[in-house]
């Protein structure tokens, strides 16, 4: 039980405070613990699990039951403390409070619980509620609104004056209507409403008011919060900001570009900015500047945050930088390398953890300081590449974390890759071709593109372009002689493409991949697929070969067309997912030698195209599965006893038990 408390304390937290750094250099203060201080064994009585504290015990919920009825006591104890974190989050859906609880710790709540009401006790002297949403006994502070609570908008009541922190975390939400008694909203008030696309707020609110949506000051100096589900790629801050708080633009995930004033002096940016591309700063902005859509201070001695989609697989960090904000590179999914500045002073290597394909980072400072805070998993990055000097800090630092190193001897370019070795293409048929120079980091990238039979194929900045039926080789080549080629076939324009299936029935849920073949003698090296209903049918990749979803019961064709608009359909029905499935025979016997076909069985009105079969561990060559789709075919082998079970793509399984007879 002991071990339960820690991880408790360690989700709530009371003890210390720390000081969490966002991409701006804004702090704002979080709780954290330290299992070292932990002196107390919890207790347990049924579902609930207990511990001493000021006045009474502290209480929270392991069980399984979708209404959960907080006791008022417990072991003889008044209940004055409860957490509404939970071992099951995602069965929870009502909490009910006794009028004794003085503090609820709503730490955790945004993301670890389904809540759709939480009703509080009417003789409680500290908390009430209004249909399931919690505020003080006064009721002049919301603070929690729960997160599975049905709804597209709310009204906050004319008698709120204080919005608490995190006090919205709702799934539903759309639009927020804020009245005039309004005079506090926390930074952080809304970062978890995933659907919102409006905050409105009263005209005669004399602290706050909405432009387009989007909440700011009464005198929109400061951007208080811009919603996370307004639909816009592109927000031009008004000139009349000065401050974009922290949190602003926290889980902004339509957003592609932001565009900053002369007078904004601070700001903050997430990495939960998810389809962020580039920031824009006016050049007449005393306090910052962006190069590439990148966001400096002014002097770019700071880097201070990059663009979570920006495009592009390695960036130099400027060599003016001597400091990089602790998130500035926080949830980037296209970077695979970063070169450092050589006066760079110190970095936070737990940023990269959160990156999706950062590979390999170079230091060009030999007494760069590391700082490990900010990690958010320390497994990810086993497998990333430093480069640093002999001798410098980063060789020390990947030695003690069992990093990889690699000395930097240089950084002129010591070979290059291309992505395609050969390719076949169709007369007319336009192919870009990409090259990377290593090291990554090396300071001349330049590279010059040539065909050795123009009259064949053309290229011009890595693009092919294919003239006439024949093969010819396209190299690219570094300043320095280093040299990668592709092998180009070039064909006839495709009279006809066909697919790998004209009509197929999937389940929800299930994906599949369709492939497809133009006419003999012909190419196409580009193919794209479209859905005709991504409602029923989502793409999830249109290149070269089509992987779909089913989403809901329905009728979709997908379609793929080559460059030159040769087109061919396949007709695809979604059906319910399976509840089950059965073999056709459950129990079969054979003879050595003897063959064997055994199918699945699905309920009707249901769909799955992929069943796979596989043979029990303890087959030991009694059976050779020869056929392991839609169904098992196998031979016998031996005399012995086994088994062979099928599993749809849902995880629904069924076996069949074989004897084998000599």
């Amino acid at each position: 039980m002991k071990k339960m408390f820690s991880s408790f304390l360690r989700r709530t937290g009371s003890v210390v405070m720390a000081a969490a750094i966002f991409g701006s250099g804004a702090a704002v203060m979080m709780p954290v613990i330290s299992e070292s201080s932990i002196t107390a064994e919890a207790a347990s009585s049924g579902d609930f699990s207990y511990f001493d504290t000021t006045g009474g015990v502290f209480v929270w919920y392991t069980g399984k039951n979708s209404t959960v009825n907080f006791p008022s006591s417990i072991g003889g104890k008044k209940v004055v403390e409860i957490d509404l974190s939970f071992n099951y989050p995602e069965v929870v859906k009502t909490v009910n409070i006794p009028a004794s609880v003085t503090k609820i710790n709503f730490f955790n709540y945004s993301k670890n619980n389904a809540l759709t009401a939480v009703n509080v006790d009417s003789k409680n002297t500290k908390y009430t509620s209004v249909n399931g949403i919690v505020f003080n006994k006064n009721k002049d502070t919301l603070i929690y609104y729960p997160k599975y609570k049905t709804g597209t908008s709310y009204t906050i009541p004319s008698y709120v004056k204080k919005i608490d922190y995190c006090a919205f975390s709702n799934l539903y939400l759309e639009k927020v209507t804020v009245p005039k008694s309004v005079t506090s909203i926390s930074f952080d008030a809304f970062e978890y409403t995933s659907s919102l696309k409006e905050i409105k707020v009263d005209s005669a609110n004399t602290v706050y008011k909405d432009s387009n949506g989007i909440l700011y000051s009464k005198n929109m100096d400061t951007l208080e919060c811009y919603p996370q589900a307004k639909p816009a790629s592109e927000f031009t801050v008004p000139q009349s900001v000065v401050w974009i708080r922290v949190f602003s633009f926290e889980n902004a995930s339509k957003l592609q570009k932001v565009n900053v004033g002369a007078q904004t002096s601070i700001m903050s940016f997430p990495g939960t900015m998810s389809a962020l591309k580039e920031i824009n700063v006016s050049s007449s902005n005393k306090y910052y500047k962006t190069v590439g859509g990148v966001l400096f201070d002014k002097n770019m001695s700071n880097l201070c945050f990059y663009p979570a989609a920006k495009t592009g697989d390695v960036y130099k960090v400027p060599d003016s930088v001597k400091t990089i904000s602790s998130g500035t590179f926080e949830n980037n999914k296209n970077l695979t390398g970063i070169s450092m500045s050589k006066n760079l002073e110190k970095f936070y290597f737990g940023t990269l953890s959160s990156m999706n394909r950062i590979k390999e980072v170079a230091f060009f400072n030999s007494k760069t300081k590391f700082d490990d805070y900010y990690f958010t998993s320390k497994d990810k990055l086993k497998n990333i590449v430093v480069h640093g000097y002999n001798g410098s800090t980063a060789q020390t630092y990947a030695k003690n974390n069992s990093l990889k190193f690699q000395s930097i001897t240089g950084t002129t370019a010591t070979g290059i890759t291309i992505n395609k070795t050969a390719l076949s293409a169709g007369v007319n048929e336009s192919v870009q071709l990409s090259a990377v120079v290593k090291p990554f980091y090396a300071t001349n990238k330049a590279v010059t593109w040539s065909s050795s039979k123009t009259n064949i194929a053309t290229v011009s900045s890595g693009k092919i372009t294919a003239k006439a039926v024949g093969s010819a080789v396209v190299t690219v080549k570094t300043n320095n002689g280093k040299t990668a080629k592709c092998n180009v076939t070039v064909k006839q324009a495709p009279k006809s493409v066909t697919l790998t299936k004209g009509v197929l029935t999937l389940g929800v849920g299930e994906s599949f991949t369709l492939g497809s073949g133009v006419n003999n003698g012909a190419a196409s090296a580009k193919r794209t697929y479209r859905t005709s209903n991504s409602s029923i049918v989502k793409m999830t990749n249109t290149e070269w070969t089509g992987v779909f979803k089913g989403v809901k019961p329905g009728v979709a064709y997908v379609t793929v067309r080559t460059y030159n608009g040769k087109e061919s359909t396949c007709k695809v029905t979604v059906k319910q997912a399976p509840a089950w499935v059965k073999m056709a025979k459950s129990d079969v016997t054979m003879k050595v030698g003897q063959k064997m076909s055994v199918g699945a069985i699905i309920p009707d009105g249901s769909g799955c195209a992929t069943r796979t079969y596989k043979l029990s561990s303890y087959n030991n060559g009694v059976v050779k599965l020869t056929k392991s789709n839609w169904n098992a075919e196998f031979v016998a082998q031996k005399a012995g006893y086994t088994s062979v079970t099928v599993q749809t793509y849902n995880g629904k399984t069924a076996t069949c038990y074989i004897t084998v007879k000599k």
